[in-house]
């Protein structure tokens, strides 16, 4: 039926909006949350980021599907491979909730 075909497309947007939503909620606390002074500084460091992510992710999307298929695995393993990276990030960087605040 109609409803069902149009059921995978309904929830590509809904989770694609709902992504772009959190995404511009965290960059604008992010923004907004530094000193006047550094608020330049700051934007520029995220774009800075952004960019450099997106030049590092393709290649690595091909090396990580490249030993999935070497190895017999999944696509869907991809994903696991990803996460394994990031999970360092995630468990050791801290903030350093001491740090003196700046004032404008």
């Amino acid at each position: 039926s109609l409803t069902n075909s149009l059921t995978p497309v309904i929830r590509f947007f809904v989770r694609s909006f709902a992504r772009w939503l959190g995404r511009s909620f965290i960059q604008v606390f992010i923004q907004a949350r530094p000193p006047g002074s550094l608020k330049g500084r700051m934007i520029a460091t995220m774009n800075q980021a952004n960019f450099t992510g997106i030049l590092i992710a393709g290649p690595l999307y091909q090396a990580f599907e490249a030993a999935a298929s070497g190895l017999g695995w999944p696509i869907s393993s991809v994903f696991w491979m990803m996460g394994l990276l990031v999970l360092p990030l995630a468990l050791i960087y801290r903030l350093d909730s001491k740090a003196p605040l700046v004032r404008e």
